[in-house]
């Protein structure tokens, strides 16, 4: 009797296995990340996500409203997002990709439809008062500040005044729920 033998040739699935066994516990970080600085209306330094909170949730006894850019366009953009992501899990199933550039891909996506959030002037449009000191009026009681004369055309749109808060929206890939 013939003897037949087989032979186990591995064309990359354990590759593929190993990359979709990092995506349990993966995720991206959208957002304005913890210890960045900007600049306050007064010189000094504070918290970036402090700054974006106190405009996603409103601070109420300062009189300002909610903005919400981060939870609202996640809302409106959680179908898309799942679409990419599934996308980017078939390109490493296929080997076309790996885990942080996938998760770095669906990232990118979401930080580029927050700032076009932030770009679409959310309401509630900005008060008299704050729209007077970005055009270079003076706000009642307050001297002309020098930082509020070279603001940009965009000084009636909410959340844009210097461009810190928009160019700070980034993301992060965690993998396996460890930072990179």
């Amino acid at each position: 009797m013939a003897r037949s033998s087989v032979t186990e040739r591995d064309l990359g699935w354990k590759k593929i296995k190993k990359s979709l066994a990092k995506l349990d516990g993966s995720f991206t970080k959208v957002g304005v990340m913890e210890g960045e600085l900007h600049k306050d209306e007064d010189g000094g330094l504070a918290p970036a996500a402090l700054i974006a909170a106190v405009h996603e949730f409103g601070a109420p006894a300062k009189k300002i409203p909610a903005r919400s850019f981060i939870r609202s366009t996640y809302d409106e953009e959680r179908e898309g997002l799942l679409a990419q992501l599934a996308a980017e899990k078939d390109a490493i199933f296929r080997g076309e990709s790996t885990p942080r550039r996938s998760l770095a891909a669906v990232g990118a996506l979401h930080a580029s439809q927050v700032q076009k959030k932030i770009r679409s002037r959310i309401p509630p449009p900005l008060a008299d008062a704050t729209r007077a000191g970005r055009t270079g009026g003076v706000k009642k009681n307050q001297a002309p500040r020098s930082s509020l004369k070279t603001r940009r055309s965009s000084g009636a749109v909410p959340l844009i005044d210097t461009g810190q808060l928009i160019q700070s929206i980034t993301h992060v890939e965690i993998l396996g729920g460890s930072k990179p």
